[in-house]
């Protein structure tokens, strides 16, 4: 559906966006946004197919005849409470209720993530006759660290844990080191990867491993239209928005693919 110049304004409004940031992200002034959305002014083509590929990654438009249902949430917190999330949001220089709603978005989207997963089903529950090796535990070896942040050098140094599963064909274990996943992934979390070394390239939302040959990064891979080429491309995107996407280099490639996060272990 191509959208109207009143579908964009209540997109805006919406996700919490201005004209501004509208014109950042396409590359122009917000004066020549504002002409885009005047009564009577112009509204290219090219804009058009930006902006709607914008609402894509942001969340759906909402046809200007179609009433939009706002719920109003009222939150009782303690006065300690509501300046350290004052001080929050103005670190991040966005108002506090924007503040909360990402917050609360980021959550349900970890959320959402984690559902689309196949849980994982003890053994015991899954078949009762073995419910006397419930207790059973899988020896394994962290065989080093992954980034989440920016792009290191993993660290080979291996050491040894017991978890309630054993790893299945190419599963391995790495130790996340920095926070561009949160809230999904900790900083210092224990994640079970699954080797990748042949196509095809995993569908967008995947969180994958990538190596540029200089080291390893954990992030979750995507697909966005560049504005400049019009080229749509492969970005590697972290969870957390306080850290940039970060392009694919040249000679690089995927070599892992998230599994999960381990909660249920113990070192050896």
């Amino acid at each position: 559906m191509t959208p109207t110049k009143g579908d964009v304004k209540n997109w805006l409004k919406a996700i919490g966006k201005d004209r501004d940031w509208l014109a950042r992200e396409c590359g122009t002034e917000k004066g020549t946004v504002n002409n885009w959305l005047s009564p009577s002014g112009p509204f290219p083509s090219n804009a058009i197919l930006k902006i709607h590929s914008l609402m894509s990654q942001y969340g759906p438009v909402q046809p200007e005849n179609e009433a939009i249902q706002i719920n109003r949430l009222v939150l009782e917190i303690t006065e300690e409470r509501m300046r350290k999330y004052e001080r929050a949001a103005s670190e991040k220089g966005v108002p506090l209720r924007q503040w909360l709603t990402e917050l609360a978005d980021q959550a349900a989207d970890a959320r959402q993530l984690r559902t689309e997963r196949t849980p994982f089903v003890p053994l015991a529950e899954q078949f009762p006759s073995l419910a006397g090796h419930a207790g059973r535990e899988y020896s394994t070896q962290i065989v080093g660290n992954i980034a989440a942040g920016s792009l290191s050098e993993s660290d080979t140094v291996p050491s040894t844990i017991y978890m309630e599963r054993p790893l299945g064909k190419n599963e391995y274990v790495v130790r996340v080191e920095g926070k561009s996943m949160e809230p999904l992934i900790p900083d210092g979390a224990l994640v079970v990867m699954r080797r990748h070394t042949a196509p095809p390239i995993p569908k967008p939302g995947t969180i994958v491993e990538y190596n540029d040959g200089r080291g390893v990064t954990l992030k979750k891979l995507i697909r966005r239209k560049n504005a400049e080429t019009g080229k749509t491309e492969y970005l590697l995107q972290p969870l957390n928005p306080a850290f940039k996407d970060i392009a694919p280099m040249e000679g690089g490639s995927i070599s892992g693919i998230y599994v999960e996060t381990l909660a249920n272990y113990r070192k050896g």
